[in-house]
């Protein structure tokens, strides 16, 4: 995966040692949070991948939230500057244990600063977990000007039905952005992971 990363443009640093998932083992993990430049659209790219270790015990049907931010490493955690989204810059794909893809499960709802919020709707279809793995992405007409920069994902999941009030980030400096998803009726339970990555973009000619 790297060396198809560094071929399509992207120099990885280093990873963020110690910063990992805050969920608990055998609930869901963040992976594969990396970017890279697409010679044949000319744009850049930033997306992530979350996957549940095994099939959840627990009911479903409310939304589930995912973020993308782009933050400076220069310790202020603030959004970074100069880059462009795309027109229509961000997609999601949801899909089942088995890898059934569902198209109409989830959309890019906010976009915040230098980050995009997505949610999707989870649930069953037979013995199948609709949310069991999915992808978010956004293109970049241009990257920032910042480099390196932390590419942060946070995935947030309900296990009982919730009316959702209002999400976006929380961007709280010095502190990392995270997802924030406030509700008219608190979920009795949930859980919140998130990953980060430091990231630069190789000149491109």
């Amino acid at each position: 995966m790297d060396e198809w990363l560094a071929a399509n443009g992207v120099n990885k640093v280093q990873d963020m040692h110690g910063v990992q998932a805050t969920s608990s083992p055998g609930q869901a993990y963040l992976t594969n949070i990396d970017g890279y430049f697409d010679g044949l659209a000319k744009k850049y790219l930033i997306k992530g991948w979350w996957k549940w270790n095994s099939t959840p015990d627990a009911t479903a049907g409310a939304l589930d939230g995912v973020s993308l931010a782009m933050a400076k490493a220069d310790g202020s955690w603030s959004p970074v500057t100069g880059y462009t989204f795309a027109s229509n810059p961000a997609g999601i794909a949801v899909y089942s244990q088995n890898g059934t893809y569902y198209p109409n499960a989830g959309n890019a709802s906010k976009i915040d600063k230098s980050g995009i919020v997505y949610t999707f709707k989870d649930g069953w279809s037979g013995t199948q977990y609709i949310g069991y793995q999915g992808q978010v992405w956004a293109w970049l007409d241009s990257r920032p000007k910042e480099l390196p920069i932390y590419i942060k994902m946070d995935y947030e999941h309900t296990w009982t039905d919730a009316n959702l009030s209002s999400f976006g980030f929380s961007w709280t400096y010095p502190n990392p952005p995270s997802i924030n998803m406030t509700w008219n009726t608190v979920p009795a339970n949930w859980i919140i992971a998130n990953q980060i990555t430091l990231y630069t973009w190789r000149t491109v000619n």
